[in-house]
């Protein structure tokens, strides 16, 4: 088709292109969820300790 033409002709590969985003996003989850979870233990330790919850 005349759009995957254009594509190629300006050297992209929208596969490439898809697959880069996904991993990109999926390593900022696996570095954010560790961050996360141990923020979310200090805070319910600290409810637990000061707020008697």
């Amino acid at each position: 088709t005349l759009e995957k033409r254009l594509y190629t002709t300006a050297g992209i590969d929208i596969i490439h292109i898809g697959v880069k985003n996904h991993l990109e996003h999926h390593l900022w989850m696996i570095r954010l969820t560790p961050t996360g979870l141990i923020k979310l233990v200090d805070i319910i330790q600290y409810k637990i300790i000061h707020q008697g919850v």
